[in-house]
């Protein structure tokens, strides 16, 4: 009786375990990449907003900021990643080339390249109304800056054909392209020995597309990533415009849109197949007004696995910048407010991805 008994609970025990390897092996199938193979290989990429080392008075007296270790509070948000990249919004020259106007032109000190450098960073963007602060001689010189501590740039270049080429990062054979435009500019410039990649506002919807495909196809890339500065500033609800250009730019083969220019947060939005971060806000900026203290690190994880690519997690986490300080990570009840104000645009524009909570960061998963 005892040994049909054993026998019996044996058996019973088998079915449960099976059936409990069988789930565990269905839900691991249902979830692209959730089994580790030999041959996958992830592309960890962050991504911050706007950043600005110092601009000019009304009194044509220039004023650095933000010179003193900036990122020394915030740099372990991507300690070990692959792509590190932010918005530069300041022109890196040690000459003034053009006649301040008014309190909107930037320049940095050359030093800051070597801030970005030693933070970790791997990419300045440089696609930006900002760009031509210091004429064309100011890209060129910002991009020499940045090549002499080895940071390379996307969106800016000493031709116009280069200012428009992707910059590629390669990792055991899989290719993903950065390529980054501006729709706005400040005022006309003379382009001779640098140039920025600009398309105009009005002609965005119908030549921007263009140049998301003809990039893509000509860098030949696993995946595509798009800088795009644009939108209203000060406004953080998305506009239908605004949405339907980031449809159009994913169909063209952009699987990740990073935006800046509002200089506040704006909506995060992950569709089947591509994701778009509307504005990451301004990260080291030196002026205050209601919400351009909060920020965050964008988080993309990129995933090839044999002949199928995709984007695997998508996270951010929130950070601070109080007046004229370095930005931190925001914990606590500012963390809080982040995510929040964050979430709530983003559910304003019917956008109703599940947001999962890590640490004081979030995870954004398609539902």
């Amino acid at each position: 009786m005892r040994s049909a008994l054993a026998k019996l609970t044996c058996a019973a025990l088998g079915v449960l375990a099976l059936g409990l390897v069988w789930g565990d092996a269905r839900r691991a199938l249902s979830y692209p990449g959730a089994l580790p193979t030999a041959n996958r290989v992830e592309i960890r990429i962050s991504a911050v907003g706007d950043m600005m080392f110092g601009r000019y008075s009304k009194a044509r007296v220039h004023h650095p900021v933000n010179l003193d270790r900036p990122f020394r509070h915030v740099k372990q948000l991507w300690r070990g990643d692959d792509i590190v990249m932010g918005n530069l919004e300041t022109p890196i020259s040690a000459i003034r080339y053009r006649k301040p106007y008014r309190a909107l032109s930037f320049r940095a000190d050359p030093k800051a390249a070597k801030l970005l450098k030693d933070a970790g960073f791997t990419l300045a963007v440089t696609a930006n109304n900002h760009c031509w602060d210091q004429g064309d001689r100011g890209i060129r010189d910002t991009i020499d800056h940045l090549a002499a501590v080895g940071l390379p740039v996307s969106g800016t270049g000493k031709t116009r054909a280069a200012a428009f080429t992707p910059w590629v990062f390669t990792k055991e054979g899989v290719r993903v392209g950065v390529l980054s435009l501006t729709i706005l500019r400040n005022f006309p410039t003379r382009e001779k020995v640098g140039f920025g990649a600009l398309v105009k506002y009005r002609r965005a919807h119908r030549d921007l597309p263009g140049v998301v495909r003809r990039a893509r196809a000509r860098a030949k890339v696993d995946f595509l990533v798009v800088n795009l500065h644009f939108g209203a500033e000060w406004t953080m609800r998305v506009i239908r415009w605004e949405q339907t250009l980031m449809q159009k730019l994913a169909r063209a083969g952009a699987d990740v849109v990073f935006g800046h220019h509002p200089h506040v947060l704006r909506p995060i939005e992950r569709r089947p197949g591509y994701v778009v971060f509307y504005s990451l806000g301004n990260f080291l900026f030196d002026f205050h007004r209601k919400h351009t203290e909060k920020s965050g690190v964008a988080q993309v994880t990129l995933v090839k696995q044999g002949a199928r690519s995709f984007i695997g997690r998508v996270g951010f986490v929130p950070t601070w910048q109080d007046w004229l300080k370095p930005p931190k990570p925001a914990t606590g009840s500012r963390g809080t407010r982040v995510r929040r104000l964050v979430y709530r645009f983003t559910r304003q524009m019917g956008v109703r991805n599940k947001w999962l909570r890590r640490g004081e960061g979030v995870e954004i998963l398609v539902k």
